[in-house]
């Protein structure tokens, strides 16, 4: 049966999660940005017929995200899809192997549906406001050729005001990944640059996460982030993130303005 992932099961929940390196993410990174929003969220736990933990779902807008094993129990399978049908017009995304053992019939819009990695799992918890810019400019030399002094004098400012967010994702004090959220005063986008990750890191999801986090970030303040691509090659990554390409401009768009 469908319950509430609340205090008793929640670790359950993230363990059903933690099994996907893709749609388990998204859904706890959702659950970290959004879980006090119920307007906009909500998740639950499926069970089978005895109450075993069998699926993990959320809902964001009309969105929903299904992180499942590819076998999951008649009983468990047949509620499922006796739940989604009650929502009309609504978009689903899953493992593509999970999906097409459904049998639903559902007004479904079409959505590029991602195969799970299976490389690892990063925690949202990782993610945070950096504090050592120092650090953070050494990490980005790694990647980008910069003048450190010259970065910091451009970019202190806008640290300071609030003006550009650099957020890091760290392990033991090592930052692995980073990306910055520049966020103008009359501007109703939230600009998502210098999204970076460690070349020993990558395929275990994290730069997915710190997209997922900026976004999540953007739409807190009720800002469209968008993006522009230094290269023709990262379309491919941001596209299955929501991202459309905007056709009067060289960029990457999550989201249409009004």
């Amino acid at each position: 049966m469908l319950c509430l992932p609340d205090h008793h099961r929640e670790a359950e929940f993230r363990c059903i999660c933690q099994t996907d390196a893709v749609f388990g993410t998204t859904i706890l990174s959702l659950w970290h940005s959004h879980r006090d929003n119920w307007r906009d969220f909500s998740a639950w736990l499926g069970t089978d017929g005895r109450g075993k933990p069998r699926y993990a779902l959320c809902r964001y807008g009309r969105c929903y995200t299904l992180c499942a094993p590819k076998c999951l129990t008649p009983f468990s399978r047949d509620e499922l899809c006796a739940f989604l049908r009650l929502e009309p017009n609504l978009e689903l995304e899953g493992d593509g192997a999970v999906l097409k053992n459904l049998p639903l019939s559902l007004p479904l819009e079409e959505k590029k549906i991602l195969s799970s990695s299976k490389k690892g799992f990063v925690k949202m918890e990782n993610i945070s406001i950096c504090k050592d810019y120092t650090a953070l400019c050494r990490f980005i030399q790694q990647e980008q050729a910069l003048d450190r002094e010259k970065y910091l004098s451009k970019m202190f400012p806008l640290f300071r005001n609030g003006m550009c967010l650099p957020f890091v994702f760290e392990i033991n004090h090592k930052i692995l990944a980073c990306g910055l959220l520049e966020l103008g005063e009359k501007s109703s986008y939230g600009l998502i640059s210098t999204v970076i990750t460690d070349k020993k890191q990558r395929g275990r999801g994290i730069g997915r996460l710190m997209v997922q986090h900026l976004c999540a970030c953007c739409e807190e303040q009720q800002r469209i982030p968008c993006l522009v691509c230094a290269e023709d090659r990262l379309t491919d990554f941001y596209m299955p993130l929501g991202f459309e390409i905007l056709p009067q401009r060289y960029g990457l768009l999550k989201g249409k303005p009004e």
